[in-house]
């Protein structure tokens, strides 16, 4: 029985890829004085940021400038990010019904904290686990696995949720199940391993029962 549901952020309960990606490349660009293509950016998203700026190509020396500059423009000054369709809903539903949820992302603190598009959600979430509570960040599952012992939870009794490679390896790394946010509209099912595919917010009801 699935007890306890815990989320990705970004590209599953956010639709915040474009606006993520156009930020990283924009802070590469002014750091490093080179064009950086939306391609490369979008290679570093699932990354948390200081693997992004340095995937874009973005000296050691700059990499502090470079967070402050990301945050800035990806979360301060984003625009275009917003839950997925049907997501807000799901949330008021599992809260409702007593489920209790968290987030497990490549996000800092700071991150969740500074965004204004995911500061409605945070209500809803037990803990808010980002890269600093990791350990290893993803794909590790130092993270899961942490919480796994501080919520005295057995890995049958915990879904994640998620929609990419690095979220699939964490969970498998943990023994936990495993489900695919196919509704961003950007993940191809055969290229990441998932024991349940999710096709809308709303058929998590059935899978969880």
């Amino acid at each position: 029985m699935v007890r306890h549901i815990i989320f990705d952020v970004d590209g599953t309960l956010l639709d915040s890829c474009m606006s993520i990606n156009a930020a990283l490349a924009r802070t590469a660009r002014e750091l490093t004085g080179r064009e950086v293509p939306l391609s490369l950016a979008a290679e570093a998203f699932s990354l948390h940021s200081q693997a992004a700026l340095r995937h874009v190509g973005v000296a050691e020396e700059d990499i502090e400038q470079g967070l402050l500059l990301f945050d800035r423009y990806s979360y301060r000054e984003g625009i275009g990010s917003a839950p997925f369709p049907g997501v807000t809903a799901l949330l008021e539903g599992l809260q409702a019904a007593g489920r209790p949820m968290s987030v497990f992302s490549a996000r800092s603190e700071d991150e969740f904290d500074n965004d204004p598009s995911f500061r409605p959600l945070k209500r809803y979430f037990r803990r808010l686990m980002g890269v600093h509570y990791s350990g290893r960040p993803k794909p590790a599952p130092d993270g899961l696995l942490r919480f796994l012992r501080e919520e005295s939870l057995g890995a049958g009794e915990v879904l994640l949720v998620g929609d990419a490679a690095t979220d699939s390896l964490s969970a498998a790394g943990a023994g936990i199940p495993f489900a695919l946010a196919g509704w961003n509209g950007a993940v191809d099912p055969s290229a990441v391993p998932h024991d349940f595919l999710l096709r809308s917010p709303e058929e998590l009801w059935t899978l969880i029962g």
